[in-house]
């Protein structure tokens, strides 16, 4: 069973690759590259963005609500915006592990959208499906 720390670090080693992928969209859009959809390889950083803040509102304030709504792609004209996205993230990433006084509160079960699950479950979860948007091509 992974601890609070190693959770943690899968989210934040997910940051830095959703951080990357925004960059090389950088790079590509000052390089004119045609052969790369910025669009939709955009999108995908930010829904992947958008699963981990679902997830870790749920947790830390019982806020199941889906970012959807703040996050459609026209609330990012610009990379900047997207970056700044991603820092209300991992700002939301480190309260929420900031609060976890040890690694039994993972096995504690919260109400989730649909049913009771533990924190490591909605975690991982979390994980997996963010992990799947950025990687999906």
């Amino acid at each position: 069973m992974q601890t609070v720390s190693e959770i943690e670090q899968d989210f934040v080693k997910l940051e830095l690759n959703i951080e990357a992928q925004l960059t090389d969209l950088r790079d590509a859009f000052v390089g004119m590259n045609d052969s790369l959809d910025l669009g939709s390889d955009m999108e995908r950083a930010i829904r992947s963005a958008t699963v981990v803040e679902q997830a870790l509102g749920g947790i830390s304030r019982r806020l199941w609500d889906d970012p959807f709504e703040w996050t459609l792609p026209e609330a990012f004209p610009t990379r900047q915006k997207a970056f700044e996205y991603l820092s209300e993230v991992r700002m939301l990433r480190r309260s929420t592990f900031a609060a976890f006084r040890n690694d039994d509160e993972l096995d504690r079960l919260i109400p989730a959208p649909i049913e009771m699950r533990s924190i490591r479950d909605v975690l991982l979860d979390a994980l997996t499906r963010s992990r799947a948007i950025l990687d999906a091509r």
